[in-house]
């Protein structure tokens, strides 16, 4: 039994609702304002708040607000109109647990309840320090910002949208997210929606019979029923197709699923966080992409950075993977010598984490020694060029001129490649000391660049 508070101003609503919920056995009191919710919640220490989005005087979303100050607060649900969809979104912004469109009926309110109380919070507690996420390292402005959301959105079953280039780390800010949350001992599930076949989307998400198909030899348990309890992370949701997203907003409205070739749907209790790299507002613009599904997804945005805007922290990536990969794979690289963290600093990484993680074991392993040099590096990290002592390539077959035109440009870039890497990838300081304008040199690596 849980103590229930209903804030509505429509008095048959309330009726309804409160024998609704008393015939479940819960000790139940409705008001009809925000004003008369607030004074009750002093002498009624309740463990979930049904809120009315509009209520005569303060509006629930004020009401939410001052709720979510208390030390204890309420599990909170809000219940609105169609029209006001994107209001509910702002309210599970500020720690609403779930919301009701009205009309909604008697099994799914009693379902979002049963949810809601099960995942009461407990005494307030400080968020975890943005230093302390040693899966995702970071120290700058941008990935602070990240880590302070991931700490407030991780132990409130709120949806989130991650979006960022491809190898920004969508999926290691996801299971962050899991880890810290009340689910934490349950099953963490990531499907990469971008890989799954149109015809097997049913079958991959909700599961099937046996029998429902021609190949369908044993019955198959969906993604979302693996995840039940736990959470579903959705890679590349931006790749669904269009009626595969209505299907996929259908159960995260009613919760349950229906698997192909069954006629009994199954009630599923999924925190689904999704990513992609796609801009979803273009999206629904230009007809792409659902956007009820949009909303339903984006109650918590997380924006990652791509790695050239976030350079500070590749000291502590490189630290990061090199402990890891001496640990994996036996190696003993200690460390990464001046120039080649120079040259790390002055690349665009195009391919974001991803990519110097990769770079990183592929220097570890060719490395003869226990420091990463220059000539450890791929050719486009050091600017598209071998390095000094690989000396330049046989030019027998070229006439003169086309081989001292290919020679010269390639010491040119080697020459400015490695003065960038010894001024620390400062352009201007670069420049200055060849002699040349920023601009002249800023032309200069678009040209190798290209």
């Amino acid at each position: 039994m849980a103590k229930i508070l209903i804030a509505e101003d429509e008095g048959r609503i309330r009726r309804i609702l409160t024998l609704l919920l008393c015939e479940q056995k819960h000790d139940v009191i409705d008001v009809g304002s925000g004003e008369e919710a607030l004074t009750t919640l002093e002498r009624f220490r309740s463990d979930l708040l049904l809120l009315d989005m509009h209520l005569p005087g303060m509006n629930g979303l004020e009401v939410l607000r001052r709720v979510r100050e208390r030390s204890q607060p309420p599990a909170s649900v809000m219940m609105t109109g169609y029209g006001t969809i994107s209001t509910a979104v702002e309210a599970m912004r500020l720690g609403a647990f779930d919301y009701l469109t009205k009309p909604f009926q008697n099994e799914q309110l009693l379902q979002v309840v049963d949810r809601a109380l099960g995942a009461r919070p407990g005494p307030r507690t400080e968020p975890e320090p943005a230093s302390g996420f040693g899966e995702i390292p970071g120290g700058g402005p941008a990935m602070q910002r990240v880590f302070q959301i991931i700490a407030k959105v991780a132990p409130v079953k709120a949806m989130v949208l991650i979006t960022g280039e491809s190898g920004t780390g969508k999926e290691l800010v996801a299971r962050a997210i899991h880890r810290r949350s009340p689910r934490v001992g349950r099953s963490f599930v990531a499907v990469n929606c971008s890989a799954i076949p149109q015809t097997l989307v049913e079958s991959e998400f909700f599961g099937h019979e046996k029998g429902a198909f021609t190949d369908a030899c044993a019955r198959r348990t969906g993604r979302f029923e693996e995840a039940d309890g736990g959470s579903l992370f959705l890679d590349e949701v931006g790749d669904l197709a269009l009626e595969a997203q209505a299907k996929v907003l259908r159960v995260l409205q009613d919760q349950q699923v229906t698997p192909v070739g069954g006629g009994r749907s199954r009630r599923v209790d999924v925190r689904v966080i999704a990513a992609t790299n796609r801009d979803l507002t273009q999206e629904v613009e230009e007809g792409r992409f659902r956007s009820d599904l949009f909303w339903r997804l984006n109650v918590v945005p997380i924006k990652l950075p791509p790695l050239r805007e976030r350079k500070e922290d590749i000291p502590a990536l490189c630290d990061l993977f090199l402990k890891r990969f001496n640990r994996e794979l036996g190696l003993a690289v200690e460390s990464i010598c001046p120039e080649a963290q120079a040259m790390f600093a002055a690349y665009g990484w195009p391919g974001n984490v991803r990519e110097l993680e990769n770079t990183i074991c592929r220097s570890m392993v060719l490395c003869d020694g226990e420091e990463l040099k220059p000539r450890d590096l791929p050719v486009r990290i050091r600017g598209g060029i071998p390095s000094p002592e690989a000396g330049f390539p046989q030019a027998d077959d070229l006439p003169l001129c086309e081989a001292v035109r290919q020679a010269t440009e390639r010491l040119e870039k080697h020459i400015i490649t490695a003065r960038l890497a010894r001024c620390g990838g400062n352009r201007s300081v670069t420049a200055q000391s060849l002699g040349i304008s920023r601009k002249t040199l800023f032309n200069k690596l678009r040209q190798f660049d290209g």
